[in-house]
């Protein structure tokens, strides 16, 4: 196959993810119509190009077929819910009207499936185009392959990415005038912060990128040099994040950079490496505080008091009336569920009390998940969850290069940092987060280098050497250099011990 072509296919690929990480938050969240069909057309065509480039290429393979099987399964099953079965096989009542679907709104239905299908392709692409798929060659200095390098720019881009969100957001914050970039009103009222119309969904935005750029902070061997820019945009994306006012947005970012220091404690058991997680998570809240301090805590403060108060229907009763009503409409569904995306015309027929608030979600996402698919769904979805965890886990674990043990632990946290939120909110029913998540739970997963001994971190390049010190490096470097040279004029190749005895001497 042409290398034209591969490159052609492999840039498409690159820059089609980029434009949706971008698009997606910026496009309000890609909750409207147009946006979300963008979104899922941009999605295909990514889809397309990649079978039909391994295909041509004899190359189709499936990294973690049991889980992408899982997912596929999930994806079925919500499709099925709108399939009509024939009258005389199955039908049931409801409300006075017969149904010979799983689902009482096919409509609904077919929306949620569609997103749903788009959310596996991602995760599926994220897993296996950023994959090493080419011959192993042996390197005499470790490089990252062509596929690596590819992922390093993605993961660059959502960083630069989301720290121009969050000062957006921080700046609309502070001259907000009712209006979204300044032209678009919020007819229906909302706490918008930054593009979305909920500050709660940019917390959730920021909650999946803060412990990216953390994790590269404190992994990132391989890019030395870059870790106080990594520092700096974590420091602003949890600013931002705090500034959202988001109650639980706030508490799953502590959660979350304590479960970080926890993963990188098991990986790193020195005691010196222990001070310095220590160190820098106490430097990051330090830093934090600095800046909302600066910028001026009072609203924040306000809105944290309102934690320990339980008058507001924002906080927990008015929630709980929601959750109750998902509830009973599992307890009427409770094999298969009244059909995904069918939340919002179910529970106003559920409501336990009048009310004049209009609930188009249930604010828990489990427990939304449970009353539309059932416990076939939530089922498939649990399994789905658990096993995908563990593998990330036990990969990242096993993980021998710095640079992607960073991106699969930032990866796993951010992800169980959403996951947590939607326990109390709907993140992942925003398109642009659902997108987002998806993401990072394929690159938590992508497998490991064809052979991970060569990827020692010892055995990377650094640019001020292996402690920092560039005459170190120097030095180093000249004695290879005369060592290949000797070895040369000799007729002999330095053995791969040889280069472990100069290494040690130095």
């Amino acid at each position: 196959m042409p290398d034209r072509y591969l490159e052609m296919v492999h840039r498409l690929q690159l820059y089609g993810m980029m434009f949706l990480v971008a698009f997606t938050p910026l496009a309000f969240g890609a909750t409207e119509t147009w946006s979300t069909a963008l979104m899922v057309v941009t999605v295909w065509l990514l889809m397309l190009a990649h079978v039909g480039h391994a295909v041509k290429a004899g190359a189709l393979t499936f990294h973690n077929a049991d889980l992408h099987g899982l997912s596929l399964l999930f994806t079925v099953f919500v499709f099925v819910q709108i399939i009509p079965i024939p009258a005389n096989l199955w039908t049931y009542e409801w409300l006075g009207f017969k149904r010979t679907t799983l689902s009482v709104d096919s409509y609904a239905g077919g929306l949620a499936a569609i997103k749903v299908l788009c959310y596996s392709m991602v995760f599926y692409l994220s897993s296996h185009i950023f994959a090493e798929s080419e011959p192993h060659v042996p390197r005499a200095t470790p490089t990252p392959t062509a596929p690596q390098e590819r992922l390093y720019q993605l993961v660059h881009f959502i960083l630069y990415f989301s720290f121009g969100l969050a000062v957006f957001g921080l700046i609309q914050h502070f001259a907000f005038d009712g209006r979204i970039y300044g032209i678009k009103e919020l007819s229906m009222g909302g706490s918008p912060f930054g593009p979305f119309v909920n500050r709660n969904h940019f917390a959730g935005y920021m909650e999946l990128v803060a412990p990216l750029a953390f994790s590269l902070t404190l992994y990132g061997t391989e890019w030395r040099d870059h870790r106080p820019l990594y520092g700096f945009i974590t420091v602003i994306l949890c600013a931002a994040l705090v500034f959202s006012q988001s109650r639980m947005g706030i508490i799953c970012l502590a959660v979350q950079l304590a479960l970080l220091g926890f993963l990188l404690h098991r990986k790193r058991s020195s005691k010196q490496a222990r001070l310095r997680i220590i160190g820098a998570l106490l430097l990051l809240v330090v830093l934090v505080t600095g800046v909302v301090v600066w910028l001026g805590p009072r609203p924040v403060i306000v809105r944290l008091a309102t934690l320990t108060s339980f008058q507001s229907d924002l906080w927990l009763p008015g929630r709980y009336e929601v959750w109750r009503g998902a509830f009973q409409i599992f307890k009427d569904f409770k094999v298969a569920g009244s059909g995904l995306g069918t939340f919002p015309i179910m529970y106003p027929i559920y409501k336990s009390r009048p009310t004049d608030a209009i609930y188009f979600e249930a604010h828990n996402d489990y427990l939304q998940i449970l009353s539309e698919t059932g416990l076939i769904g939530a089922g498939l979805l649990l399994l789905f969850a658990v096993l995908t965890l563990a593998r990330a886990l036990r990969l990242m674990r096993g993980e021998a290069y710095g640079a992607m043990r960073a991106i699969r632990g930032g990866a796993v946290v951010g992800c169980c940092g959403l996951l947590m939120h939607s326990l109390v909110d709907f993140n992942l029913q925003i398109p642009s987060n659902a997108f987002l998540f998806s993401m990072l739970a394929g690159f938590a997963l992508l497998p490991k280098p064809s052979r991970p001994h060569e990827w020692r971190e010892e055995d990377t390049y650094h640019p001020r050497g292996r402690r920092g010190s560039m005459p170190s490096s120097l030095v180093k470097g000249m004695f290879a250099w005369k060592l290949d040279n000797v070895c040369s004029a000799s007729g002999l190749s330095p053995t791969r011990e040889s280069q472990n005895n100069v290494r040690s001497i130095l």
